[in-house]
Parts: C-alpha cells; structure tokens; sequence
C-alpha cells in the first residue's frame, strides 16, 4: 500500500540521509500503528534501520499489560527490535511532586533518550497528529498564550539523543482512522481518552467536535495556521537574536537601544536574556519591561535563582545577586601618611600640600596598586582637632550649597553605583561630615585655607 499523501518523510523533517536508523514510540494506538506501518514501507525502501520502544506506565493495570503485549507482537510482526520499559509512574510522580501526566512524559523521553544514545539511533519518530496539534492550539488559546503557543506542537524538534520528528502532523485523527481501516491494521484503544475530566480529552470530546461543524476543515486550518505562525515566530526570534549578538555584553543593555526596539521583539529580548538566569513567566517578563521603560537610575527588581535586574547609568544590567554580608564597621583616626581601608579595596593618604616632592613619588607607587584616585584639599588643623573616616550611615547628611542634604539623595543625582556606595569612606571632624568622594564636600572647607590634601585611591 502506498504511503499516504500526507506523510512527511523522516528525510524531509530530520535533514538527514534517507538510510538514517529511526526509533519510533509505539503505543499500540491507532496514530502510532498507522506511523508504524508507513516507517515500514519507507525504511525498507531507503533501508534504514527501524526500532520500536514502549512503556508501560504501570497506570491502566491490565489494559496497559495488554497494550505491552500488543506492541511486542508488532515489532515481532515487522521483525524489528523492541526496547521496553516498565516503570511505576504514579510512584515515581508521587516521591518527585509531580502530576501524572508531567511524570509519564519526563519517564518516556528519558527512556527513549537512553534507547538511541546506546544504539546510535538519531531519530525518534512519534505519532503526533492534526487533531493533536488542533487541541493543543486551543489548550493554550485558552491560557492566555503568545504566538509560541499557537504554533501548536513543532513537526520536529532537537532532543537528548538526537532528533524527534513527527511525521503525521498534518494527518488528522479521522484520517488516521480510515488509513488504518483501508490498510486493515489493528490497533488498540486507550479507555481514559473518554474521561472529561482531564482538560485534552475535553477539548478532544466537546470543542472540537463543535468547531467541526462550524467548519468541517477547522482541524487542517489550524494546523495550516500554526505553520505560518512559526515562519513569523522564528522570524522575530532571529530578531531578538540578531539584538542580543550586537550587544558588547549581553548582561548590559544600553536603556535607549531597548527603548526603541519593537514592542514584540523587546519581551522576545527579554525572555531570551532572563532565560540565561531562569525560565521566566510572562509575569517576570511583565516585570522586566516596566522597569525597562521607566529606567529610572538604580531601580533594581530580584528574580527567582537570585537573578538582579537594575539600571544604572543608563544600562540595563542583569546579574546573579551576590549573597548580602553585614557591612564593614570601622572608625578611623586618621594621621599623615598612608591608611588602608581592609575589604574595601582602597587607601587614603593624607600629606601637607608643601610636601610636593615625596608626594610625587608616593602618588606614583600607589597608582601602579590602585586603578583610581580623587584628592581633597582641607584646613591643615583638621588632622591636630580630629579627622576621622567610616562607612556610611542611614540618614547622613553634608553642608553643601547652603543646605543640609542626604548622601542617598547625593548618591542618586551623582550616579554612583550601587555596589561603590557602601564602600566609600566618610570623612569627619567631631561628627560633622567634611567629604564623601566623588560626592559633595562640606562648604565650610571650600573656603579653608587648604594646606591640608587627601586623595582616596580605589580600584
């Protein structure tokens, strides 16, 4: 019997020789037995090498005994190898937390993976159908998906071991069925496919049937729909790839070149970079672009697995959080000469402003350790009455232009980033605040007679 017109060839979809061994996922159901008896007119023709693999899920007691004992005499049938695997699904998903469902497929794709990397087998075929493909469109309709979702189940996809395809994606169920009665090939029946209970079988039972007579070719127009959905789905995703790769680092986005990216293509940008760090929700993604689009400096939001998005000096920066340490507590006299500041990466050296000559040299040393420095000029009496430096504290503030202002707010209009600011020293005399670095300096010693230089080396 030929093959039917709608069989896509497993050269076609793998990309690969016509002679490639192929595994196919045997249930026994009719889909499955159809696919098989079509592999087995294509594998004899281009002589490839065909295997079959089934699992008993250990679910439907006997019947699923029944299905084991079915497949095993096809594959003796066809003179095929038959790889088997009995697995007690329901304990497995109860010891892992997982529903039924989620853990049956976790254990087939596993077990198929370990089938063709010890056979050398790169091609998995499975029996996804039209109808399949119609009820998955509608399952994620329904929840709210993107153009991801109703490009409905993809004709092949890469896979631990090599390849799946699914060569009868464009065959719908009732065409299934009377292939199987024109070639009289018997096959099994799954009792639960019935039971409404499970959110497919109701789509499969109750909405399609309707869309049906809506449109006797709803099935296959969905699936044409889900074709065409993919071309613009990949082509957008290419896009936001193309985005990523002209990006010096793909963990700082420049605000304004996201800005103006197209809004599709930004949550595409997003979800791909959120997705080096965790696999993002819609709400993640959601979260991701309101902070993009605000931008507002030093905005900051945490993610699942630690991941840290904030902006700062007009980036988007994405990162894994480092584990927060209580701050570094110190009060320090200060007196001529140097004073290193332990786990902050910096020192502090004070000089008289006519010591020209040995400061030179010293300035040179400490610039080949340190990558930066930032100098002060004070009143000479500052070091005899007390000057000392620490950590910031909540609510500090300095007296510059004419008012008291807060070094958060200092911090924030001076764009000093988040990370510098707990390890910038400050600088006081008898608890007033003289000088933060790259910050402010107290008015009171920009009119000081400034024999009296600090300059702050850091890295």
């Amino acid at each position: 019997m030929k093959q039917h017109f709608k069989f896509t060839s497993p050269e076609t979809l793998s990309s690969l020789p016509a002679d490639t061994p192929i595994l196919l996922a045997l249930s026994g159901g009719a889909d499955s037995r159809a696919l098989l008896h079509m592999l087995s007119d294509y594998c004899r023709l281009h002589k490839a090498p065909l295997a079959v693999a089934h699992v008993n899920h250990m679910i439907r007691g006997k019947d699923a005994e029944r299905d084991r004992d079915f497949c095993r005499g096809l594959a003796e049938h066809y003179g095929i190898q038959f790889f088997l695997l009995e697995a007690d699904v329901p304990a497995l998903a109860k010891a892992h937390g997982r529903g039924l469902e989620e853990e049956a497929r976790i254990v087939r794709y596993e077990f198929f993976a370990s089938v063709m990397k010890e056979h050398s087998i790169p091609v998995l075929a499975t029996a996804h159908n039209a109808t399949d493909n119609a009820e998955t469109v509608i399952f994620n309709l329904a929840r709210g998906s993107g153009l991801k979702g109703l490009c409905g189940i993809p004709p092949t996809r890469p896979c631990d071991g090599g390849t799946v395809i699914r060569p009868l994606l464009k065959m719908s169920k009732a065409e299934i069925l009377d292939y199987c009665r024109q070639n009289g090939l018997e096959y099994v029946t799954d009792a639960t496919n019935s039971d409404v209970d499970y959110s497919r079988n109701r789509i499969r039972n109750n909405i399609l049937p309707e869309l049906l007579k809506i449109n006797e070719n709803a099935i296959s127009n969905i699936e044409r729909m889900s074709c065409t959905v993919r071309e613009d789905e990949a082509f957008l995703n290419e896009e936001a790839n193309n985005f990523i790769l002209s990006l010096t680092d793909m963990h700082k986005i420049p605000t304004k070149a996201f800005s103006v990216l197209d809004a599709s293509l930004k949550s595409r940008v997003a979800a791909k970079l959120l997705g080096k760090f965790f696999s993002p929700s819609s709400a993640h993604i959601e979260s991701f672009l309101a902070l993009a689009q605000k931008a507002n400096e030093h905005a900051e939001l945490t993610f699942p697995d630690k991941t840290q998005v904030k902006i700062e000096n007009a980036f988007i920066i994405l990162a894994k959080k480092e584990e927060e340490s209580a701050p570094v507590q110190y009060e320090i006299k200060l007196s001529y000469g140097l004073t290193e500041l332990n786990g902050a990466d910096m020192a502090v050296y004070v000089e008289k402003t006519t010591d020209t000559e040995f400061s030179e040299n010293q300035h040179i040393f400490l610039k080949n350790i340190y990558k930066k420095s930032i100098s002060a000029f004070f009143s000479s009496d500052r070091i005899e009455s007390g000057l000392f430096i620490r950590p910031k504290n909540d609510g500090d503030k300095i007296f510059c232009g004419g008012m008291h202002k807060k070094l958060k707010k200092l911090f924030c209009d001076k764009k000093i980033p988040l990370e510098l600011r707990a390890k910038l020293p400050v600088f006081h005399n008898d608890g007033e605040i003289l000088w933060v670095p790259l910050t402010a300096i107290c008015d009171s010693e920009t009119k000081s007679d400034k024999q009296l230089k600090i300059t702050l080396f850091y890295n």
